[in-house]
């Protein structure tokens, strides 16, 4: 195990101590005394953007240990944080290349939420139709949409959806509906470095025949057509093979 310096060892303690306050907010937020305890709306908006931060801070934190180098494996795994399996991988499973949480927020432009009976009340609006009246606590309300535009352009779609009119909270939905559409980039991000990495390397040698407009030297193409132009052709007058038949 790698020795750390004080400085290292102390944001390994502030990481350590920033999960368990995490895994106590997050727990809360997800419990039904949430809303019991906060009545406030905007408080519990509030109190969801305090997680998200520390979720963010939490991952900031996690790159540096993991550039100190083995840290990561004094780290205890804690199952009931989201972060837990991410420092499980970097402990143990991060010596090649990958799709990273901290790479996936980057890719996030921006983020829209609405509920399904907003959409529709605005897809009528916008487009001069019988505009019917919203129900905030009919079944299109009480679904949940987040649609994440890309630094691409792209958009990909999460939703959550609450059975219960009783039980529904529009900022629990918002953050069930971002985590189901983060879900979507994961195997976007996969495939684009999978193709990376698939893509040949350019070797010097390729790089110079390329400048001098010649045949890569790996080319088994160009080889063959330079085997090809080098023999005689047959003429089949002969008795015996020619050099290209042989």
């Amino acid at each position: 195990m790698t020795q750390l310096a004080p400085h290292q060892q102390r944001v390994v303690d502030e990481k350590r101590e920033l999960d368990e306050r995490l895994q106590k907010l997050s727990a809360f937020i997800s419990s039904e005394k949430f809303t019991t305890i906060v009545q406030d709306e905007a408080e519990r908006g509030r109190l969801v953007c305090q997680e998200e931060t520390m979720r963010d801070y939490s991952a900031i934190l996690a790159e540096r240990i993991e550039a100190f180098g083995g840290a990561l494996a004094t780290l205890p795994v804690v199952d009931s944080c989201p972060d837990s399996l991410e420092l499980e991988i970097q402990a143990k499973a991060s010596k090649g290349p990958r799709v990273t949480p901290a790479a996936l927020k980057d890719e996030i432009a921006s983020a829209h939420y609405f509920t399904a009976d907003e959409g529709v009340y605005g897809h009528e609006t916008l487009n001069s139709e019988s505009v019917s009246t919203p129900e905030p606590q009919g079944p299109l309300g009480l679904l949940t949409i987040c649609v994440l535009k890309l630094r691409n352009g792209f958009t990909v779609l999460g939703h959550s959806a609450c059975a219960s009119p009783e039980n529904f909270n529009w900022e629990i939905g918002k953050r069930i509906a971002r985590e189901n559409a983060e879900r979507q980039i994961w195997p976007l991000l996969g495939f684009r470095l999978r193709d990376e990495l698939a893509r040949p390397v350019l070797t010097d040698a390729d790089a110079a025949a390329d400048l001098a407009g010649t045949p890569r030297p790996d080319n088994s193409t160009a080889e063959a057509a330079d085997f090809l132009a080098s023999v005689k052709a047959c003429d089949l007058s002969g008795d015996a093979p020619c050099e290209a038949c042989q």
